[in-house]
């Protein structure tokens, strides 16, 4: 029985030690998503522009041993905030990115787009897959093609690459 209340006894000492902390707060709110930048014709600015600089490309597009042919135009369009946030919204990247037509169009389902279109530069393909743009100011770009199966038996592909242009410079790029 002693031993009990002994037991009883260092059992309410130590509790009587122990700290006793303040409830710990609460967690802080979600930090919110980064909201994409509204449209500013004032961030496009620059490229209407004249400038000296040229971009040459080459859709040479393969999937499946297929080899895919530019479907339509090319269309030029520059990185400021509001396009760079649509072009990874649609694309998930700023850099590169080949994805099926469907998706792409997908991502931009119920997502208003300002209209942009203004400063966006567009140019056909010839038939060997061949486009150029030239006389542009300096700055980096979005270049974005679909292409599409010849034999119409897999689905289009939307390419988009981003480059950079310098004055007076000729850039190359090969979309493949």
């Amino acid at each position: 029985m002693k031993l009990r209340w002994l037991a009883i006894g260092v059992c309410a000492a130590l509790g009587a030690c122990a700290e006793v902390y303040p409830p710990a707060p609460p967690p802080p709110p979600p930090v919110a998503a980064r909201p994409q930048p509204g449209f500013q014709p004032s961030e496009f600015a620059w490229s209407t522009e004249r400038g000296s600089a040229t971009v040459r490309g080459l859709v040479d597009y393969q999937q499946g041993g297929r080899r895919y042919s530019c479907a339509g135009q090319v269309v030029l369009t520059p990185d400021a905030p509001y396009s760079r946030g649509r072009i990874l919204q649609l694309y998930g990247s700023t850099e590169r990115a080949d994805l099926p037509v469907d998706e792409v169009r997908s991502r931009q389902a119920h997502r208003p787009s300002a209209d942009y279109s203004a400063y966006v530069k567009k140019q056909g393909c010839d038939a060997g897959g061949r486009f150029v743009f030239s006389g542009l100011p300096a700055g980096d770009w979005f270049v974005i093609v679909v292409v599409s199966d010849p034999t119409g038996a897999a689905p289009a592909i939307a390419l988009m690459r981003r480059v950079e242009t310098r004055p007076g410079a000729v850039r190359t790029i090969v979309l493949q």
